[in-house]
């Protein structure tokens, strides 16, 4: 095997050029893994890798659970770096090394175990990371698909909700569960864990946090309760959390996963026309909650200045979409079928004092890409 001298340009034959010089297989996989650096036209070890087995050495935390999986993780990994640690979380926000953004890509959670294992093994060698939180969802184990292995893994909560609007049942969903569970030793809430940590009035306390709700006790308890089980929890008090939307702001356009909710949509831009990308999502079973939400959800959409609606993973005629989804009363409605023409047809009709607001989680990544196309040409 030849190697270009200074690239990673492999040369296969007889007869190599000059600028080639011939390398075993290992020394490529260690060129690949920056194990090993280009020096004076020669291949040396590199002085910032670290050595050691990532696999063994590294601490794995993980959260599943039906909801409060994000913050919980987002708990445990800013508590983790304000107690000096070394750190680096995986969720549905994106991934995070030690305060830094490496990528805000809402899917990450959900590779495969041969991208997740390459990117906790570059982290550990060439970052230094000692801990890392992974948030792990359900629907990895309903396709079978094989995961890492965890020290520890936590359970935020189980609603049968959840069940009826993404799984075929709740034998499916608990097996989902369960298996994420069995990835590493099980952490639980203690008993009494919430009157031992709080040591002045729960809501007082939770003033500190930017962004909590009561929601969000449970989820923190949870988080010391992993924190305890590693022998982590070392803090006087658990730190103020900032906990990050997934939605990007690109000026006068916001593409957002759905953290929010449409009701809130229009209280954060008081000051602005709303006009909305709405993309229908169909549940598999209609329960009093979905309907409560769908209700408050309708009033929230009649407050935008206009709506324009293109299809969902399942398809459905506009009066469908329509009869479910709006107010009768509320008519500023247009339908464009296909994503990138009602992208189009919105920012062409967008206003300066206006905010166009999209918001998907399943086809975030495609929005995000017009709207980067869009201003890169503007």
């Amino acid at each position: 095997m030849y190697i270009k001298i200074n690239t990673q340009e492999i040369f296969s034959g007889e007869n190599a050029p000059e600028e080639y010089i011939e390398i075993t297989e290992n020394q490529y996989n260690d060129l690949l893994k920056q194990k090993v650096v280009w020096q004076n036209n020669e291949l040396v070890p590199n002085p910032d890798y670290r050595n050691g087995d990532w696999k063994t050495d590294m601490i794995k935390l993980g959260v599943t659970g039906s909801y409060g999986k994000t913050s919980t993780c987002e708990m445990l990994y800013q508590y983790l770096l304000a107690a000096g640690k070394s750190a680096m979380m995986i969720s549905t926000n994106g991934v995070f090394r030690n305060n830094e953004t490496v990528t805000k890509d809402l899917f990450v959670t959900s590779y495969h175990k041969d991208y997740l294992e390459k990117l906790l093994e570059e982290s550990y060698h060439l970052y230094g990371i000692d801990y890392v939180v992974i948030e792990i969802k359900g629907e990895l184990f309903r396709k079978n698909e094989d995961y890492v292995d965890f020290d520890i893994v936590g359970m935020t909560n189980f609603d049968p909700e959840l069940i009826n609007n993404f799984y075929d049942n709740v034998d499916l969903y608990k097996s989902c569960k369960n298996k994420a569970l069995t990835l590493g030793t099980i952490a639980v809430v203690p008993k009494n864990l919430e009157k031992d940590f709080y040591h002045t009035d729960t809501y007082e306390y939770l003033q500190s946090f930017e962004g909590f709700n009561n929601h969000q006790i449970k989820n923190v308890s949870l988080a010391i309760a992993i924190l305890q089980k590693m022998n982590l929890y070392t803090l006087e008090k658990f730190p103020p959390v900032v906990l990050r939307g997934r939605d990007e702001v690109f000026g006068n356009i916001v593409v957002d996963t759905g953290w929010c909710g449409y009701e809130h949509i229009q209280p954060m831009y008081a000051d602005k026309k709303v006009k909305l990308i709405y993309i229908p999502i169909w549940v598999r079973k209609e329960t009093e909650a979905v309907q409560n939400y769908r209700n408050t959800a309708k009033n929230a959409l009649s407050t935008c200045e206009k709506i324009y609606v293109t299809k969902g993973i399942e398809e459905r005629s506009f009066d469908e979409i329509r009869e479910k989804f709006f107010d009768p009363d509320y008519t500023n409605i247009e339908y464009v079928s296909d994503h990138k023409d009602c992208f189009d047809k919105a920012v062409s009709e967008l206003q300066p004092d206006e905010i166009l607001y999209i918001m998907t989680r399943t086809y975030f990544r495609e929005f995000r890409d017009y709207v980067k196309v869009y201003k890169e040409i503007e």
